[in-house]
């Protein structure tokens, strides 16, 4: 019916009789409403903004399809601008569709009805009353924009939804938020019942029996006539729920036999599940859909907090509201405690209440409650009661992980299992959501889980397990990590370092004495070919000098910044403790050794990594030493090397944190050796700094001169790479008389082409030139072709840049040849670059543009992100050469975009080249054609220097030796 008079909204009200002449009533009032205000009429969106509801609902009423609640309805039309004359009209039109219905349903109920079919018919008479059993909603809830929209969606399909996620991530209150959103597409009510799923030990879950007589119960069945039998119950709720639509949330299931007695078996009504485990049964047989909530993003967790304590407050201390949400995992649970705590001390700055969280174990005393529901840890403890003791133990190690992410072959490193064995122990603690795999074979667990981990670990672990797990783990990404070194780069191997072959299994902390100094004593001195300054390797000094072949050494005069000297051997101390645990000065230092851990814990007190006996067998090997099952990944070649470094970066970090704070220091060394090339590729310098500060200090406490002075040449490539030129030459001149010391030629080579490559980047380009022949001379001396290769290519280079093309191309051709022959791959994409830059200075561009074209695909399969970028730059300036703008512009965006993720200065300068670009093409789009001018292929030459200032490093340089 079309309601003409709607000026006179009571009148038309008396004729409204059906859902569709008061929902026609409804869009009347809503387009008297845009006339009168002269707006446009309000949108689902828009009302579902005022009101809270789903706009999916909103279109529901308006269409007629779906009967407002009451209360709704009367929310509704005060909304639309009716008077309160109208609003009491259309109460009463909206009263007289509920009773028209009713009293349709009731005539077409069959007469002849016999014995339990009538009694059954009676009772879903009587159930026509709606029960409406949800919970309050959170006036503060945040978030979730996304899942709440897709709840929505689902809503249509009228299948089972699981809602699943780890303990505290707020599934319940999801739920109920969305359930009071979506109530008005269930007309006929909403059942909520709590399962018990996952509670205190004292509270078993509801058995499906018991939970189908509480729903009856609430259905309007007397207690007198529920059914004794599980399956009468079952088909009672079964036939009351026909033909109705409910929603039925199922709160804290445990398993998919507890839920699927609740499903109804036939008509509209929509079942939601909330579980901390998947429950991949319901989405197998039973056909739920599955949506699995993971930790609010930073906005939504700031968001939820301003909502508890107000904005103001937050406004005033946005760091400290930073702080809050990362130390609670971005988890609502332990937002929603730390809120009440701010709420309940409106005095307490948000700062203070930030340093209680600041440390690990700090961060769960700070989030204990006197109410079991509320407390984080107790929480946790739910879903850890019900895992088996493997899956127990697997968890507890988890917190000892150095890292957020673990691989299977490092869980069962950890664990001391075979990898087949450790499988279903991660499977089974993914269902239970205390940890979960975001990639394929990759776990993780946020760092609330991982303190509560730890802690259990220290509670339930004896002292020499978890030494003995530590250690199996360090020695695991050893041994992986320097086997995928070898494989990115098969030229390195650290000459002279003791030790350096893999071991055949993990050794024990009793078989190497751990961080106990009397063990260290009692494995005698080093052996000599490691010694500093024994009388042999003194006898055996070359009387070569770092800067002999400069041009101001060669004259005798001093060269500014090439005197010898010490750095410190302290690790950074953004990432390394200042000592091990063996160091008595130790004592007072409680940092974590690990930033980013996948168990927030502290670093071992010493007195956890000392050796028990008791632990180990007979054989010596500790009780659940890995096997050879517990296998190291083994990156089959160059490019999956490259990508298992880019995975396992960080921990690999944390594991020589781990290593140094555990008095690991060979395995410290050798951590920081095997990443030295992947941390140059990536562009972390930062990180390959303060590995390789870390690693002078373990090379000195192990008196180990070989692993010393490769350390302090890797330290001063990082040096260069970050532009700190005086600290580079400072550690370049200790490793050299380290190298001279043990009369290791190819080592005193290597600081020879750095010092070149650090001259180079002072445009120092004769000096270099002197350096790179003097490295030559010794790499031959070493018979070392891989290093004389290199040379040539470097000797190339700097001649090039002198215009000494003619030398410089014969260089790079020869070094070119011995590298193919060689199969050094990091050393031709070098040599390709340099024969690039060389043929187009000739002005051979195409030549030029081939080289470099197969120097970029090169260092990209290599995962280089500095020399790719670096030859992109070359390779736009060839196109530049050749006339290609827009060559030269693709070529050149590529480049910038990868310099300004590495946070390279150059990158400011290639993007002034495309300004520059960008403007003279519009001028010369301005210009009549008649009257342009040809653009000169050499327009754009080479990079010119800031204005302000030498940026710390040039855009091209030699590849470091970091071997």
């Amino acid at each position: 019916m079309r309601i003409a008079a709607v000026d006179d909204m009571q009148a038309s009200t008396a004729t409204v009789r059906t859902m569709p002449e008061l929902a026609s009533l409804l869009r009347d009032l809503r387009r008297r409403q845009s006339r009168r205000t002269g707006r446009p009429p309000l949108t689902y969106r828009q009302l579902a903004a005022r009101t809270g509801w789903s706009h999916g609902i909103i279109g529901e009423y308006l269409a007629g399809r779906v009967l407002p609640p009451t209360d709704r309805f009367d929310d509704l039309v005060r909304l639309l601008g009716a008077t309160p004359a109208e609003q009491a009209a259309l109460a009463s039109a909206r009263d007289r569709v509920e009773e028209q219905r009713a009293a349709e349903h009731t005539e077409q109920r069959p007469r002849d009805r016999s014995g339990a079919e009538h009694t059954e018919q009676r009772l879903r008479d009587r159930s026509g009353v709606a029960p409406r059993q949800l919970p309050a909603d959170l006036t503060t809830f945040a978030g979730r924009t996304w899942q709440l929209a897709l709840l929505d969606r689902l809503t249509a399909e009228r299948r089972p939804i699981v809602l699943s996620g780890t303990p505290g991530v707020g599934k319940t209150a999801l739920a109920v938020h969305w359930a009071h959103q979506a109530a008005g597409l269930f007309p006929d009510g909403q059942l909520f019942l709590d399962l018990r799923g996952f509670g205190p030990s004292s509270r078993d879950p509801v058995a499906p029996a018991d939970a189908l007589g509480v729903a009856l119960g609430l259905l309007g069945v007397p207690p007198a006539q529920v059914p004794a039998e599980p399956k009468s119950r079952a088909g009672m709720y079964r036939s009351l729920l026909r033909d109705k639509q409910m929603l039925i949330v199922l709160d804290n299931a445990a398993t998919a036999e507890q839920v699927r007695p609740l499903l109804p078996g036939s008509g509209a009504s929509l079942v939601l599940v909330t579980s901390r485990v998947h429950l991949p049964a319901l989405v197998t047989v039973d056909g739920a859909r599955p949506v699995t909530l993971d930790l609010l993003d930073a906005a939504d967790a700031r968001t939820l907090l301003a909502g508890r304590i107000g904005t103001a407050r937050t406004d005033r201390e946005p760091e400290a509201v930073d702080s809050i949400v990362a130390a609670c995992a971005r988890l609502p649970l332990a937002l929603s405690v730390v809120a009440a705590r701010a709420a309940l001390h409106p005095d307490f700055s948000l700062a203070a209440i930030a340093a209680e969280l600041s440390s690990a174990h700090g961060r769960l005393d700070a989030l204990r409650s006197d109410d079991p529901k509320a407390d984080v840890e107790t929480v946790f403890s739910w879903s850890y009661q019900r895992l088996t003791p493997p899956a127990q133990r697997l968890f507890r190690l988890g917190g000892l992980h150095p890292s957020p992410e673990l691989g299977v072959p490092a869980a069962a490193a950890l664990a001391g299992l075979p990898v087949a064995e450790v499988r279903p122990l991660l499977a089974e603690l993914v269902r239970a959501q205390l940890v979960i795999e975001p990639r394929p074979g990759r776990f993780g667990m946020h760092d609330l889980l991982g303190a509560y981990a730890s802690g259990l670990a220290d509670r339930a672990e004896p002292v020499a397990e978890r030494a003995a797990a530590r250690r199996r783990i360090v020695e695991h990404y050893t041994r992986a990590a320097t086997s995928a070194a070898m494989t990115l780069n098969p030229s390195r191997h650290p000459a002279g370092v003791q030790g350096f072959d893999l071991p055949a299994r993990p050794s024990t902390v009793a078989e190497q004495g751990g961080s106990d100094p009397a063990a260290a004593e009692q494995r005698g001195p080093v052996p000599a070919a490691g010694q500093r300054g024994s009388a042999s390797s003194a006898a055996r000094r070359s009387p070569v000098e770092l800067v002999g072949h400069s041009p101001a050494a060669a004259r005798g005069e001093s060269v500014p910044g090439a005197v010898a000297g010490s750095s410190s051997s302290q690790p950074s101390p953004d990432l390394f403790p200042a000592r091990h645990p063996g160091d008595p000065s130790s004592a007072q230092d409680s940092r974590d050794p690990c930033p980013t851990p996948l168990g927030s814990h502290e670093p071992p007190s010493p007195a956890a990594v000392q050796p028990d006996p008791a632990a180990t067998g007979p054989d010596g090997a500790p009780v659940g030493d890995s096997s050879p099952d517990a296998a190291d990944e083994l990156p089959a070649d160059e490019a999956a090397a490259a990508e298992w470094f880019g995975t396992q970066r960080r921990a690999l970090i944390g594991a020589m944190q781990l290593a140094v704070v555990c008095g690991l220091d060979r395995e410290a060394w050798r951590l920081a050796w095997a990443m030295a090339d992947h941390l140059d590729r990536g562009g972390h310098w930062g990180d390959w700094i303060a590995t390789q500060r870390a690693a002078v200090g373990a090379a000195e406490r192990l008196g180990d001169t070989a692993a010393l002075a490769l350390a302090h040449r890797s330290l001063s490539s990082g040096y260069i790479r970050s532009g700190r030129h005086a600290e580079a030459r400072r550690h370049l001149q200790v490793a050299f008389d380290l190298f001279v010391e043990l009369a290791d030629h190819a080592g005193a080579a290597r600081c020879q082409r750095a010092l070149a490559w650090l001259l180079e980047t002072q445009d120092r380009f004769a000096e270099a030139v002197a350096h790179d022949e003097r490295a030559l001379d010794l790499f031959r001396l070493a018979d070392d072709p891989v290093g004389q290769a290199r040379a040539l290519n470097s000797a190339g280079w700097h001649h090039a840049r002198l215009g000494h093309h003619e030398v410089a191309l014969a260089r790079c051709e020869e070094a070119l040849a011995l590298q193919q022959r060689l199969g050094d791959a990091a050393g031709v994409a070098a040599t390709l670059h340099s024969l690039g830059y060389v043929h187009h200075r000739l002005g051979e561009h195409d030549r030029a543009i081939a080289r470099y074209q197969d120097a970029l695909l090169r260092y990209a399969e290599q995962g280089d992100r500095f020399n790719e970028a670096d030859t992109s730059v070359r390779l736009g300036d060839a196109w530049a050469g050749a006339g290609r703008w827009d060559k030269a512009r693709q070529a050149w965006l590529r480049a910038v975009e990868t310099l300004e993720r590495l946070a390279h200065p150059k990158a400011a300068e290639v993007r002034t080249r495309l300004d520059d670009l960008d403007l003279a093409g519009a001028e010369r789009k301005r210009t009549p054609p008649a009257m342009r001018a040809p653009v000169p292929a050499t327009t754009l030459p080479e990079l010119p220097p800031p204005k302000a200032r030498r940026p710390p490093a040039t855009l091209r340089t030699s590849e470091p030796a970091t071997t």
